[in-house]
């Protein structure tokens, strides 16, 4: 068993991936493009502070007189200082030393980076492609559910149990591959954990059947019922603030209560059951754009919605037509004009089947400490390789700390209530 030197592994890792992790993500990751990464400073402890405006100034006068008429006193706009918590994300791998070192195979120092490439050029993509999704998903779903629960099919008593999901809360790709990953089940209040004690780990996924597969406590999994909705690990409790929260805010977010800001609430409109339409994006524009909306918007759906919209021959004809839009059949997004400006939706194969969200472009921002990387913060020398305590081999991890931003919730659009032709 031969063990590296990892001084030869480490200038080999940056000089391959130190400015390629970013080619790596994935790009089912939109919203980690549409939302530019800031780094800032931490402020008191691990929060950032960020000010808001949350009123216009009110202490004008108006008067037709044409004397030195006097003056209301001021009553100058008001902000709010809005603290947004980043969330931290480690992964860790492992590697063999036998498998380290045939990874610096050869004499020179060309036939070491061949072998350095193409033996870890697949675990640190994997590392990538889930460090990506993990943030992708937090950036949509953090702190919201991501499926409610239908109905147990199967395992009743058992330590394995089958749960179906509702139609419009499955998301296939996002659990295609889950196999051996962990989740939480709360009631729909989110009042009460059902795994509170034990750990719900993934074994199986049915696409087609809506179905998903755990290993767990059998008195605990025996609690669930239909209604109940699903986060994965630790998203609830120490994930960010994901889009889907943000779009449909009424109460406490960032320090900032909307029932006291009325521009820092979202808005919500319901498809009312049915597929999602143009005329229905224009409509569920109205709230935003009524509050002040008059930026050009992204939009995010699930690939059925998006085939529904395409589908939608007669209004794609007539917005483009009649308002001068770009619409085109198989195009990578549908665009067209709005009440604000230019629409552009965008199939996002981790929306949910009943869901769209709609924000301004460049209206959203990614706040926090480190985009992905493999190098440990503060460490810009060194990377993420550790010799293992208790095993033959080294441990391998990366990480980011983030947090979504926007300092005008009010001009963000959840529509819910879709239900897809083919659904």
């Amino acid at each position: 068993m031969t063990a590296i030197n990892t001084t030869i592994a480490l200038p080999l890792f940056k000089e391959v991936y130190g400015d390629n992790v970013e080619n790596l993500v994935p790009a089912a990751a939109r919203l980690q493009k549409d939302a530019k990464f800031v780094a800032r400073d931490k402020q008191e402890g691990n929060k950032y502070h960020q000010p808001v405006k949350t009123t216009r100034s009110h202490g004008w006068t108006l008067s037709t007189s044409g004397d030195a008429f006097p003056l209301n006193a001021a009553e100058p706009a008001r902000t709010a200082d809005a603290q947004v918590q980043g969330s931290s994300f480690v992964l860790r791998e492992v590697i063999s030393y036998d498998a380290a070192a045939k990874l610096l195979s050869g004499k020179s120092e060309g036939a070491r980076k061949r072998a350095f490439v193409s033996g870890s050029a697949y675990m640190v993509e994997n590392m990538t492609e889930t460090a990506a999704f993990v943030l992708e998903t937090q950036l949509l779903y953090g702190q919201s559910d991501v499926g409610i629960v239908e109905a147990r099919t199967a395992g009743v008593g058992t330590t394995t149990q089958t749960f179906s999901f509702t139609p419009g809360t499955f998301i296939p790709a996002l659990w295609s591959g889950m196999e051996n990953g962990y989740v939480e089940v709360w009631n729909a209040a989110g009042a009460i954990k059902r795994n509170i004690a034990g750990t719900m780990q993934v074994t199986g996924v049915n696409v087609d059947l809506r179905t998903v597969t755990f290993v767990g406590t059998a008195a605990e999994m025996d609690t669930i019922i239909g209604t109940d909705v699903i986060y994965l690990r630790d998203t609830k409790s120490a994930g960010m603030v994901g889009l889907r929260s943000i779009a449909s805010n009424t109460g406490l977010m960032f320090a900032i209560n909307a029932a006291n800001v009325s521009l820092w609430a979202g808005n919500t409109f319901s498809a009312a059951g049915g597929s999602l339409s143009f005329v229905k994006v224009l409509q569920g524009l109205n709230k935003p754009v009524n509050r002040g909306l008059m930026k050009d918007v992204i939009g995010y759906c699930s690939p059925k919605s998006w085939s529904d919209c395409m589908n939608d021959l007669a209004a794609l004809r007539r917005y483009s037509d009649n308002a001068g839009g770009s619409l085109e059949q198989g195009a990578e997004s549908i665009k067209f004009y709005g009440q604000s400006g230019t629409v552009e939706i965008f199939p996002h194969i981790l929306m949910k089947p009943s869901e769209a969200l709609f924000f301004p472009k460049a209206g959203l921002i990614r706040l926090g400490a480190s985009e992905l990387t493999f190098t440990p913060p503060g460490m810009a020398d060194k990377d993420f390789f550790e010799n293992l305590p208790d095993h033959a081999g080294y441990g391998i991890r990366n990480y980011w700390n983030q947090a979504l931003f926007t300092p005008t919730p009010a001009q963000c659009l959840l529509i819910n209530g879709i239900v897809n032709s083919d659904d």
